[in-house]
């Protein structure tokens, strides 16, 4: 029978051991390995860098002598030190939005910083206190302190739809200078003709504002 899937050895590099631990144990479902060929598919599977850790964690005994559970364990404590909880709670703490980052990456930054917090049932809540604290809009603060029932989920959403409105807003304005500036502007004034009139920036010349610049005029007429 044909397995489903690869299993590639742990890198630490370029993976977290939490991570590799979590598709060993998908890979071991999903291709229905019995709890007594477990072992010896972790041990062929784990690359043999980490085995030799394993083997070095062990001495004098034999990886293969230990359960499956307890061998996972130990490359745990090994790899993933649990953090000191109330240094990784300040980290949280003092996550802010940074400028140009968007509602979804700072939300996933979030997650992440959480995740070794140990905050329990109460994460929910801390999720949501830091997400709004921790904007660096304050019109959509403002908006989410009014909000009644507000959860992390629904901040999220109010907060997207109006960081989207505030990104629009920008690209109007933004437009609209480009559009004025485009435009012929007075340098000064002149007297021509016996009138007072403006001196185009395009032509160098007084005309009424309601003339057609000659410059203009002849670029119409190359079009």
């Amino acid at each position: 029978m044909a397995l489903i899937g690869t299993l590639t050895e742990f890198d630490g590099e370029k993976t977290s051991w939490s991570s590799w631990a979590e598709r060993l144990e998908q890979y071991f479902s999903a291709n229905t390995i019995p709890p007594e060929r477990q072992v010896a598919v972790f041990l062929t599977a784990v690359g043999a860098n980490t085995y030799d850790t394993l083997r070095d964690l062990l001495f004098p005994e034999k990886p293969a002598s230990k359960a499956l559970q307890e061998l996972l364990k130990l490359l745990e404590d090994h790899f993933q030190p649990k953090p000191l909880e109330i240094a990784e709670r300040f980290r949280f703490y003092q996550r802010q939005q940074q400028p140009g980052e968007d509602i979804k990456t700072y939300v996933v930054a979030l997650r992440k910083l959480a995740s070794t917090c140990s905050f329990g049932e109460y994460l929910p809540t801390a999720l949501r206190d830091k997400f709004v604290l921790g904007l660096n809009s304050e019109t959509i603060q403002r908006k989410l302190l009014t909000e009644k029932g507000l959860t992390l989920t629904s901040a999220v959403e109010i907060a997207s739809v109006m960081e989207m409105a505030e990104v629009q807003q920008f690209r109007k304005a933004a437009s609209d200078r480009q559009s004025v500036n485009s435009r012929p502007q007075v340098t000064d004034r002149v007297r021509s003709g016996g009138m007072l009139q403006a001196r185009c920036t395009r032509c160098n010349r007084a005309h009424g504002m309601k003339m057609l610049c000659p410059a203009k005029r002849q670029e119409v007429q190359k079009v």
